[in-house]
This record gives structure tokens, sequence and C-alpha cells, in this order.
């Protein structure tokens, strides 16, 4: 069986000239899913371009959270998780590919890859007893899903609302660029995913372009979120 779990490196170290970008001052909300085009549409005015994080070997622990500084008039600052998923794991027979556990804003996050099938497809791919199909099964064919885990230990113990966006690949090209974003309660919700039709990615395409592009072998994966308070009503 193929084992895809990221090796853990240690003394890892990122050239900071990869991240000179400015921070986003807001993450605005994504419009209704029937009122976007196909692709997702460009940041808003006033958004910066998320650039993807450059990995020559996995960090430790299999991925890399962030915080950018808290600005005036922010309330919270913007929160920034980079996963490197191994390129062999995107054609492989998995169903499903987790990532370590990441805290956001004091509770566990996990980020999910899930194979999505061509439901107009007459594929005869592999499937398991529910019907899903493997990354190598529907050609990297993806969907992410952000999943609330549980607290850490910490006074607030009600899961946060969150105003994110979702990426996969090199984010200065516009095919990869950040999609979203969307808002979810994940009180009410634990796991979410862009709204369709921008919550399915093309992996091995993106991978492809990332290593053209930056010469690694690997895919990044990112999330990108904001907490949001709750009101009296919540």
């Amino acid at each position: 069986q193929m084992m895809c779990s990221p090796e853990h490196v240690q003394n890892f170290q990122f050239p900071k000239e990869q991240w000179s970008q400015p921070e986003p001052e807001e993450i605005p909300m994504l419009a209704p899913a029937a009122a976007l085009g196909d692709p997702p549409p460009p940041a808003t005015e006033g958004q910066a371009d998320m650039p993807v994080r450059i990995f020559d070997a996995p960090p430790p622990g299999g991925l890399l959270r962030e915080r950018s500084e808290k600005k005036p008039g922010r309330e919270y600052a913007v929160e920034r998780v980079h996963w490197p998923v191994e390129k062999r794991c995107l054609n492989s027979g998995l169903m499903v590919k987790v990532s370590p556990a990441v805290s956001i804003y004091g509770h566990k996050f996990t980020l999910m890859l899930k194979p999505a099938l061509d439901t107009s497809s007459t594929s005869t791919a592999p499937r398991n007893k529910k019907g899903q199909g493997s990354f190598k099964a529907t050609e990297g064919r993806t969907r992410i899903h952000v999943k609330h885990e549980g607290p850490m230990d910490g006074p607030d113990q009600t899961a946060p609302i969150l105003r994110f966006r979702i990426y996969a690949g090199n984010t200065s090209l516009p095919e990869d660029a950040p999609r979203g974003p969307m808002q979810n309660d994940f009180a009410k919700t634990p796991t979410a995913q862009l709204p369709a039709p921008h919550d399915v990615f093309q992996l091995q395409d993106a991978q492809r372009r990332q290593e053209q592009s930056l010469g690694v072998q690997h895919l990044t994966v990112g999330l990108e979120c904001q907490l949001i308070p709750r009101d009296g009503n919540s």
C-alpha cells in the first residue's frame, strides 16, 4: 500500500523573498454561486493575491501555519495554512487524503482532499462501496474540504465562524488563483467547501503547472482565513 504521509524534516527554512507580496486588508464575501462565472472570478479590488509557499522539502509537521500582523481596523489577523502534497498521491488509489491537524484561532482544523467523480461520465474506473473514485480514477479532479476537528485547550469551546479562501498550486498563475472567499459557521456545519462549480480542483494539472513554473514536484494546497466575530444572536 502506498504511503503518502509527509516526512518530518528538521531545520526547515523558507526564503523570505518568496513571500514579499502585501497582506490582504480584508477577505470579502463570496458572491452567490449562481452569480459566479466559470472559472472563478479574480480577486476583488484591493485584495492582494496570496503567493504560494515554495517547499524544497516538507516542513516539520507536514504543513506550515502563518499569521499576518494585526492591522488597524482589523479585529483579527489573517491566518494561512500551506500543505505540500506529494505528487504520487495525486495519481494513487487513495480515496481520501487528510492533512495533519493545525491550530487556527484556538481550534483544530484539517484539510481533506476527496476525489470528485464526474457524474456525467460513463467511466468504469474503480470505486469503493460508497461509489467514490480514487485520485487516479478521477484523474486528479478533487474537492478540498475544511473540517473542524475540535477546540484546543482554552476558554473558547465554540467552533468559530470563518471566512476563507482555498488554493491549489502556484497562486501567481491565473488558473490557480485562490478561490472564494466564502463564510461558514463551523458550530453548525463542521465541514465546509466552496460552492459548486468552484469546489472541484484539477490537482494533477495544478501540480504540473507548479512544477513547470517553480521547479518542485509536490503540490501546495492552501487555506487563507479570517475569524468573524459572533453577534449576540449567534
